[in-house]
C-alpha cells in the first residue's frame, strides 16, 4: 500500500493486536506510547510498546536509566505463554550510582502477568566488558539474579569478523587471502564470535518460547 516504499509495511497497532490475539485479556494491559519526532528515544521507532500502567514520568526516568536513552520497550509478546521479549541498552548506574529503573522494569514483570522478580537479563557482552565498564560509570544488572552474559563483542569487531567468514567462503580464494585467512583463523576467534551469536539467539528464543 501507500507509496510502496516500505514504511506502511510494519503497523504497531495491527501486530500489538496480532500478538495478543490468542488471549484476549492481555491486550488491555499494554499500550503503544508515541516516540513524538524520536525525542523520547531517537534511535527506536515512532511507537513505544510498554505497559499500560506507565506514566510519562516512567517513559522519562526509563529513557534516563539506560545508555544513549535506550529504555526497555517490549517487542515482542509470545502468543501462547505470557512471556514478554524487551530490548534496552545497558544501565547507566555503575558503581558510582546512577538512575535505576527497576521500578519501570516490575511493571513489565505485572503486565506479562509474571510474580515480582520474574526478570532474566540476557546482557551480550563479554562479562568482563561489563565488569570494565561498571568500573567507568557504566552499568550492568549484576543485582539481578537471573543474568547470564553472551560473549558478543561491540559491533566493530562483530562486522570484520562477518567480513572476514564472508571472504573466506567466497570463490576464488587467492594465495594471499589464504594466507590472512589462516593467520586471522588460527584462534578460531571469528568462528567463535559466530557460535556465541547463535548460542545466544538459541538460548533467548529457548527461554522466550517455555
Amino acid at each position: 500500500g501507500g507509496g510502496g516504499d516500505g514504511w506502511d509495511v510494519y503497523d504497531p497497532q495491527r501486530e500489538l493486536e496480532r500478538m495478543t490475539r490468542a488471549a484476549p485479556r492481555r491486550r488491555s494491559r499494554w499500550t503503544l506510547r508515541p516516540n513524538a519526532r524520536f525525542e523520547t528515544v531517537p534511535t527506536y521507532g515512532a511507537a513505544l510498546l510498554v505497559p499500560a500502567t506507565f506514566t510519562d514520568a516512567d517513559l522519562r526516568r526509563a529513557a534516563a536509566a539506560r545508555s544513549n536513552g535506550r529504555m526497555a520497550a517490549a517487542t515482542w509478546i509470545a502468543s501462547r505463554s505470557e512471556t514478554v521479549l524487551l530490548r534496552s541498552s545497558m544501565p547507566t548506574n555503575g558503581l558510582v550510582g546512577g538512575t535505576s529503573d527497576q521500578a519501570q522494569l516490575e511493571k513489565y514483570v505485572a503486565a506479562a502477568g509474571g510474580k515480582p522478580g520474574a526478570l532474566w537479563i540476557a546482557d551480550a557482552r563479554p562479562v568482563l566488558n561489563a565488569q570494565v565498564t561498571r568500573l567507568k560509570g557504566g552499568g550492568a544488572e549484576f543485582d539481578i539474579p537471573a543474568i547470564s552474559f553472551h560473549n558478543i563483542e561491540n559491533i566493530h569487531v562483530m562486522r570484520a569478523s562477518a567480513s572476514l567468514l564472508a571472504e573466506a567462503c567466497t570463490p576464488p580464494v587467492r594465495p594471499f587471502l589464504q594466507r590472512r585467512v589462516a593467520r586471522r583463523t588460527a584462534s578460531v576467534r571469528s568462528l567463535f564470535r559466530l557460535f556465541c551469536l547463535l548460542d545466544s539467539s538459541f538460548v533467548c528464543s529457548t527461554v522466550v518460547c517455555l
